[in-house]
């Protein structure tokens, strides 16, 4: 903190007249305590920031954690629901070949070899979807714990891009005129 005292005037008889130049004191001297309640409320304004975004990373985090948590859940729900439709399926294969052995036997209608028929259809239907659910949750997987895949599939594009641009020149440049 700086201050200036001094008594400045151009003739001594007017020294301490109040037309002397005396004011430069209190304006140096408060100048750096208005500033410094500035600096500390800039100061709290900066920690309170930094808490607020502490708080929004941590809940970030904890966000990705339960994406990842439920995306697990559903990978592995879904995987023992697969396992059942695929037993539900092999079962059902038995139940027709039996059911053409029994017609074939001549003990059965061809109703029931097609109803059997049937049946199996719809299981392996419905194991499809199963498998189907089953992939897009790894995927959800994959995705919630931040994916690379796509980067990998980015680079792949822009390389297959850069070669078909390079085969179009050359190919405009083996059909121009020589």
């Amino acid at each position: 903190m700086t201050s200036l005292l001094g008594v400045g005037a151009d003739d001594v008889r007017y020294l301490f007249a109040e037309t002397a130049r005396t004011g430069n004191v209190t304006a140096s001297i408060l100048g750096p305590v208005f500033s410094g309640f500035r600096i500390e409320g800039d100061i709290r304004q900066a920690e309170a920031l930094q808490r607020e975004a502490t708080v929004a990373y941590q809940q970030s985090v904890l966000n990705a954690l339960r994406e990842v948590e439920d995306a697990l859940v559903a990978r592995t729900k879904l995987g023992t629901r697969e396992v059942v439709v695929a037993r539900r399926v092999g079962t059902l294969e038995g139940v027709s070949g039996l059911a053409r052995q029994r017609y074939e036997g001549g003990q059965s209608t061809f109703f029931a070899v097609l109803d059997a028929d049937l049946q199996l259809l719809s299981a392996r239907s419905g194991l499809a979807s199963s498998r189907r659910d089953t992939l897009l949750a790894l995927v959800s997987v994959y995705k919630a714990m931040g994916g690379g895949w796509m980067i990998e599939q980015e680079k792949r594009r822009s390389e297959q891009a850069t070669e078909s641009i390079a085969q179009a020149q050359n190919a405009t440049d083996e059909n121009a005129p020589k």
